[in-house]
Protein backbone atom coordinates (compact mmCIF):
# COMPACT_ATOMS: atom_id res chain seq x y z
CA UNK A 1 0.00 0.00 0.00
CA UNK A 2 1.06 3.61 -0.67
CA UNK A 3 0.77 5.65 1.76
CA UNK A 4 1.60 9.19 1.63
CA UNK A 5 3.37 11.87 3.78
CA UNK A 6 1.94 14.15 6.37
CA UNK A 7 3.57 17.38 6.76
CA UNK A 8 3.83 19.97 9.63
CA UNK A 9 4.33 23.35 8.72
CA UNK A 10 5.67 26.24 10.72
CA UNK A 11 3.54 29.71 9.33
CA UNK A 12 4.04 33.17 10.35
CA UNK A 13 2.23 36.18 9.18
CA UNK A 14 3.08 39.73 9.79
CA UNK A 15 1.51 42.81 8.49
CA UNK A 16 5.19 45.10 8.36
CA UNK A 17 7.95 43.03 9.05
CA UNK A 18 9.98 41.29 6.81
CA UNK A 19 10.13 37.68 8.16
CA UNK A 20 13.30 36.47 6.09
CA UNK A 21 15.14 36.30 8.84
CA UNK A 22 13.46 33.70 10.54
CA UNK A 23 14.99 31.07 8.73
CA UNK A 24 18.39 32.15 10.14
CA UNK A 25 16.61 32.29 13.79
CA UNK A 26 14.60 29.03 13.72
CA UNK A 27 17.93 27.22 11.64
CA UNK A 28 15.17 26.30 9.08
CA UNK A 29 15.01 26.62 5.32
CA UNK A 30 11.54 28.95 3.83
CA UNK A 31 9.57 26.60 2.08
CA UNK A 32 7.08 29.79 0.86
CA UNK A 33 7.31 33.13 1.89
CA UNK A 34 7.15 36.71 0.48
CA UNK A 35 7.39 40.25 2.11
CA UNK A 36 4.62 42.90 2.51
CA UNK A 37 4.37 45.44 -0.36
CA UNK A 38 5.91 42.81 -3.16
CA UNK A 39 4.31 42.00 -6.25
CA UNK A 40 2.15 38.95 -5.89
CA UNK A 41 3.21 35.80 -7.49
CA UNK A 42 1.92 32.09 -7.66
CA UNK A 43 4.36 29.47 -6.35
CA UNK A 44 5.69 29.05 -9.48
CA UNK A 45 6.77 32.76 -9.61
CA UNK A 46 3.96 33.65 -12.28
CA UNK A 47 2.70 37.63 -11.38
CA UNK A 48 -0.60 37.97 -9.84
CA UNK A 49 -2.57 40.72 -9.49
CA UNK A 50 -1.92 43.16 -6.52
CA UNK A 51 0.98 43.07 -3.89
CA UNK A 52 1.33 41.08 -1.07
CA UNK A 53 -0.98 42.66 1.98
CA UNK A 54 1.17 41.40 4.70
CA UNK A 55 4.29 39.43 4.79
CA UNK A 56 4.42 35.29 5.23
CA UNK A 57 6.81 32.66 6.13
CA UNK A 58 6.72 29.03 6.27
CA UNK A 59 8.99 26.10 7.33
CA UNK A 60 7.86 22.52 5.94
CA UNK A 61 8.69 18.97 7.79
CA UNK A 62 7.61 15.67 6.24
CA UNK A 63 7.15 12.73 8.07
CA UNK A 64 5.58 9.22 7.27
CA UNK A 65 2.14 8.30 7.85
CA UNK A 66 2.79 5.68 9.70
CA UNK A 67 4.32 7.73 12.00
CA UNK A 68 2.70 9.64 14.58
CA UNK A 69 2.88 13.28 14.20
CA UNK A 70 3.32 14.02 18.22
CA UNK A 71 7.23 13.77 17.89
CA UNK A 72 7.42 16.28 15.22
CA UNK A 73 4.95 18.72 16.46
CA UNK A 74 6.99 18.55 20.13
CA UNK A 75 10.19 18.57 18.11
CA UNK A 76 8.74 22.11 16.03
CA UNK A 77 7.37 23.83 19.18
CA UNK A 78 10.96 23.49 21.33
CA UNK A 79 12.76 24.48 18.39
CA UNK A 80 10.40 27.63 18.65
CA UNK A 81 10.37 27.74 22.42
CA UNK A 82 14.56 28.88 21.91
CA UNK A 83 13.28 31.69 20.09
CA UNK A 84 10.41 32.84 22.31
CA UNK A 85 11.53 36.57 23.33
CA UNK A 86 11.11 37.29 19.23
CA UNK A 87 8.48 35.27 18.62
CA UNK A 88 6.66 37.05 21.22
CA UNK A 89 7.61 40.51 19.98
CA UNK A 90 6.13 39.48 16.82
CA UNK A 91 2.73 38.72 18.38
CA UNK A 92 2.63 41.52 20.16
CA UNK A 93 3.45 43.76 17.13
CA UNK A 94 0.63 42.43 15.19
CA UNK A 95 1.61 38.96 13.73
CA UNK A 96 0.40 35.74 13.73
CA UNK A 97 2.04 32.37 14.34
CA UNK A 98 0.55 28.46 13.41
CA UNK A 99 1.85 24.82 13.40
CA UNK A 100 -0.41 23.82 10.37
CA UNK A 101 -0.79 20.17 10.24
CA UNK A 102 -1.54 18.37 6.99
CA UNK A 103 -2.48 14.40 7.24
CA UNK A 104 -2.98 11.88 4.72
CA UNK A 105 -6.86 10.65 4.99
CA UNK A 106 -5.70 7.09 4.19
CA UNK A 107 -4.09 6.13 7.21
CA UNK A 108 -5.33 6.24 11.09
CA UNK A 109 -4.12 8.88 13.00
CA UNK A 110 -4.13 9.70 16.46
CA UNK A 111 -2.19 11.07 19.33
CA UNK A 112 -2.59 12.76 22.38
CA UNK A 113 -0.84 16.28 23.06
CA UNK A 114 0.03 16.45 26.13
CA UNK A 115 -1.39 19.82 28.09
CA UNK A 116 2.48 20.34 28.85
CA UNK A 117 2.99 21.16 25.76
CA UNK A 118 -0.81 22.94 24.64
CA UNK A 119 0.46 24.92 27.62
CA UNK A 120 3.90 25.71 25.62
CA UNK A 121 2.08 26.62 22.75
CA UNK A 122 -0.03 28.94 24.40
CA UNK A 123 2.95 30.64 26.01
CA UNK A 124 4.53 30.96 22.68
CA UNK A 125 0.91 32.25 20.79
CA UNK A 126 0.70 29.00 18.88
CA UNK A 127 -2.39 28.44 16.69
CA UNK A 128 -2.79 24.89 16.02
CA UNK A 129 -4.20 24.12 12.66
CA UNK A 130 -4.98 20.29 11.39
CA UNK A 131 -6.32 19.49 7.88
CA UNK A 132 -7.62 15.91 6.82
CA UNK A 133 -6.80 15.21 2.80
CA UNK A 134 -8.95 12.07 2.15
CA UNK A 135 -7.40 9.67 -0.79
CA UNK A 136 -9.40 9.89 -3.67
Amino acid sequence: MNRRSGFLVIRCWHPTKDLAFLSSLLNMPCFRGWAVGLPRQTPLGEPLPGIYAESYWASQVEFPSEAGFNDKLMLAVGHLAKAEDTLHELKTSGGRLEIYLQLSGSVNHGATIASSLLKTMGELGLDLSIEIFPDA
